[in-house]
């Protein structure tokens, strides 16, 4: 084919002219070899810088680790970072910093004896280059004087190093200043909800109201328990008008006369001596005529006691009904007295109640501020 034709022609004529061939390849090695010989060696200083975009915070005493919102925003940072390493910024601070540590004249450790006019454009010549699989920047720089090369590197990743402090810390300051400012915003709210609070319990009467309702339950309490012990007697005043009031009727028999009753030795003997008449009388009645003196003696005296008797017993019936008339009141009073006590312990109970919700609110509110002061008091 006409490719075989071509490598055959190019065969020969490397073959026809071998010698010359040769003679150029020593050559350009000899000339290689005295270049290289003569020629300024150049040193490459390189260091590598781990750039992390997480930022600390302190929470609760405790020292987290704060990371991004999305690898958008660490990208952003990273790259703002990256770019204020090439800066006016960064000339300025380096070329500060490197005459600092050494010196414009020549030594070992700036052996090209270069000034600071001549500092910022090699400055500039520095090579910054950011890896593409992790937070690394790598700054490079290449000299034929090796020590310098090295002392360049050295100094511009401590003002890289500088430079990131400066932004962290004017971060740091602002946010301790907003910080700050929020602290007193909290701490002006947290006062007026303590003032608001005690201004409501002042009018809410709080402690008035709880107070009374306490002094309220009692009383309920007490009162009705008078009123039960009236009502017992009552009943027992009752019984003790029943019988008296037996007394009354005509042919009542009387052998024991029970406990209660109004002057009860009195009526007692007046019982024994109506007896003690009506048993002569009877006696009399049975020896004498309704006309004998004897006999109308005997019925004088027991009439007399009978009526005696009788007298003391409707007094005592009248007593008695006097006392139940005045117990029936007392427990009506009583009665009154606790409907009224009752619905002055609800009126209370609302009051309270209504009152309690609102302070209650400004207590949540006031906790709710107080907490969020002093998670600002921690942060900051």
């Amino acid at each position: 084919s006409m490719q075989d034709a071509g490598v055959v022609a190019v065969l020969r004529l490397m073959q026809k002219h071998w010698r010359i061939m040769l003679l150029f390849m020593i050559l350009g090695t000899l000339a290689g070899v005295l270049y290289i010989t003569n020629a300024t060696r150049i040193y490459r200083a390189v260091a590598a810088l781990e750039m992390n975009v997480r930022r600390p915070k302190v929470i609760a005493n405790d020292a987290v680790i704060e990371d991004l919102g999305s690898g958008r925003d660490a990208d952003a940072i990273f790259n703002t970072r990256f770019e204020k390493f090439k800066s006016p910024d960064m000339e300025r601070l380096a070329t500060h910093e490197s005459f600092d540590r050494y010196s414009t004249k020549k030594t070992p450790d700036n052996p090209a004896g270069i000034g600071r006019a001549d500092l910022a454009p090699l400055i500039r010549d520095v090579e910054w280059r950011k890896d593409s699989d992790a937070n690394i920047v790598r700054v490079s720089y290449s000299s034929p004087h090796p020590r310098f090369a090295a002392n360049l590197v050295n100094v511009l990743s401590d003002c890289a190093g500088q430079l990131m402090m400066e932004e962290n810390r004017a971060k740091s300051d602002e946010a301790v200043k907003w910080l700050i400012s929020q602290v007193e915003e909290q701490r002006v709210e947290l006062e007026e909800l303590e003032a608001e609070l005690a201004e409501m319990r002042k009018d809410a009467q709080i402690d008035a109201l709880q107070q009374r309702r306490t002094a309220l339950g009692q009383s309920i309490i007490s009162v009705t328990k008078e009123r039960e012990t009236l009502i017992s007697e009552l009943m027992a005043r009752r019984t003790v008008y029943d019988y008296i009031k037996g007394l009354q009727e005509p042919e009542s028999g009387v052998e024991l006369l029970p406990v209660g009753l109004p002057k009860g030795q009195q009526l007692n003997e007046l019982f024994d001596e109506w007896r003690a008449a009506h048993d002569e009388f009877l006696q009399a009645s049975g020896r004498y005529t309704a006309l004998h003196p004897d006999y109308r003696s005997a019925q004088d005296k027991e009439l007399r006691a009978r009526t005696r008797l009788e007298q003391f017993v409707a007094y005592a019936v009248k007593e008695v009904e006097n006392e139940i008339t005045l117990m029936e009141r007392q427990i009506e009073k009583a009665g009154e007295r606790i409907e009224s006590m009752k619905t002055e312990s609800l009126e209370l109970e609302q009051r309270y109640t209504a009152g309690m919700q609102k302070v209650q609110r400004l207590e949540r509110a006031r906790d709710a501020a107080d907490t969020s002061y002093q998670t600002l008091l921690r942060r900051t």
